[in-house]
Order: C-alpha cells, then structure tokens, then sequence
C-alpha cells in the first residue's frame, strides 16, 4: 500500500515558492493527520504517566501482610462451606433412609392386615361359616336332626363371655 502521506515535488518550483524560501518540498495530504501525529489514529494525544500512582510503602507493608492471611481465611471459610454441604447432605440421605425404612416396615403390616381382612371375608363367604352360623346362632338343625337345649343355672362369680365370631380367627395372627 503506497504511502499518501508525504511527497516530493515533481514540480518545478513556483514563483511563490521563491517569495517563501520556508515552504516545505512535500505536499502535504489535506485528509491525513500531520506527520508529527502519531501513526495509529485510537491512540490518545495526552502523553500517559510512566508509572501509575503508588500507595505510601507502609501501606503496601500492610497489604503485602494481610494478603495471604485473607486468602487463608477465604481457603477456610470455602473448605468449611464444602464439609458443612456434604455433612448437611450426609444427614438428609440418613434421615431419608430412615423414613424409607419406617414406611416399608408400615407397608408390610398393612399388607398383613389386608391379608388377614382377605382371609375373614373367605371365610365369611364359605359354607362352614353359613352352616355354624345357622346352628349357633338362629337354632337350626338339618332334616333328621333333634335340636336339644340345656338350660343350667348360672353359676355365681363366673361371667360367661362371649367374643365375637371373628376374635378366633384373629388369635392367631401372623403379623406382629
């Protein structure tokens, strides 16, 4: 790329250049900056300060001693957030088991319990039961059969009581 900026007369030289002997032997370009501006047009014209402004020598004494002491103390405090998360988590995955656990040992007696329910409502349904109920409870007996009853004084201090049909079945019970 041709530099436009500086060039040497081809010209002869004019009558005004005789009347002013200072006039330069380049034309100079109207759209470029001049020669002594520098080169890259973003740079600033202000000249900058070598060094930046520096604080006092103790003050940097001090910064200089309290600078590992603060990176220690953030080393600490970020060390003690990781234990604290991973014990917090610790504890929440223990108590999570635990309530696992208890609802599994509830789920199993609830199932027990059904199994059981299941059991009397066959039971219910058969013609043992039908058959025991009719005897017992109503007084009947089959063709060819003699009902009899034997009516016994009651005896003093002896309370004859009777549970309910479904209490023997539930005696043995297998859940605990």
């Amino acid at each position: 790329m041709p530099d436009w900026r500086a060039q040497p007369r081809e010209t002869e030289p004019t009558e005004n250049d005789a009347a002013n002997p200072a006039a330069p032997d380049v034309v100079l370009d109207p759209f470029e900056p001049p020669l002594d501006a520098p080169s890259d047009p973003l740079a600033p014209t202000i000249p900058l300060d070598p060094e930046p402004p520096t604080a006092p020598a103790s003050e940097r004494s001090v910064l200089r001693r309290l600078a590992p002491m603060l990176a220690f103390l953030a080393t600490v405090a970020l060390v003690g957030w990781v234990v604290y998360s991973g014990i917090e988590g610790l504890l929440q995955s223990n108590s999570l088991e635990a309530r696992i656990a208890e609802t599994q040992a509830e789920i199993a007696q609830l199932q027990c319990e059904a199994d059981q329910l299941d059991a009397i409502r066959d039971w219910l349904k058969s013609d043992e039961y039908v058959e025991r109920t009719a005897r017992e409870d109503l007084g009947l007996v089959r063709p060819a059969e003699e009902a009899f009853a034997v009516h016994a004084p009651p005896r003093e201090g002896l309370s004859i009581v009777r549970s309910p049909w479904w209490a023997n079945l539930l005696h043995e019970s297998v859940c605990a």
